[in-house]
C-alpha cells in the first residue's frame, strides 16, 4: 500500500543499512528529535520500519516541498558520489507503508498523522542535517 505525500505529508526516511553504525543513527537520530520537539509531540509522530530496517518518519506540515537529501556519507567504492542514508519524501512522492510487505508500524497509525508547526519540522530537518558525514566540496548537502 502506498501513500502520496500531499496536502502537507512528508516523510523522513532514514535508511540505515547506508550507514555504518546503523543502531548508533536511529538511537542518536530518534533521541534528538524526542529532546527538541518534547516527548507529547515525539509520542504523536507516526513511525513505521521499513524492510531494509530502516524508518519512516511520517507527519504533516503546512510547509510544502518535494523531496530533498539531508544526511550521508562518502562511499568508498564511489568517493565522489554519497551514499545516503536521511531525504525527505515530500510533495508528489510516496512512500510504502504497513500493510505492504515488510513494513510494520513503530509508533502510531498512518491514519492519524499528527500536524507539526513550521518551527517543529524545522527543528526535525536541522537534525537530520546535523548527521550528515559527506564532506564533498563539489556536492555539498544544503544546510541552514
Amino acid at each position: 500500500m502506498a501513500l502520496l505525500c500531499t496536502n502537507g505529508i512528508e516523510c523522513i526516511d532514514v535508511d540505515i543499512k547506508n550507514h555504518p553504525e546503523p543502531k548508533e543513527l536511529e538511537r542518536e537520530l530518534l533521541t534528538a528529535i524526542r529532546n527538541r520537539l518534547g516527548l507529547d509531540l515525539y509520542n504523536k509522530l507516526v513511525i513505521n520500519r521499513t524492510p531494509s530496517g530502516g524508518l519512516h518518519i511520517v507527519y504533516k506540515s503546512l510547509i510544502e516541498e518535494g523531496g530533498a537529501k539531508l544526511a550521508g556519507r562518502a562511499d568508498s567504492s564511489t568517493p565522489a558520489k554519497p551514499l545516503y542514508y536521511i531525504e525527505t519524501r515530500g510533495k508528489g512522492n510516496y512512500i510504502l507503508i504497513p500493510p505492504s510487505n515488510g513494513y510494520t508500524s513503530k509508533r502510531n497509525d498512518i491514519g492519524n498523522i499528527p500536524t507539526i508547526t513550521a518551527e517543529a519540522r524545522h527543528a526535525i530537518i536541522s537534525i537530520c542535517k546535523s548527521l550528515n558525514t559527506y564532506d564533498n566540496p563539489k556536492h555539498h548537502v544544503k544546510h541552514d
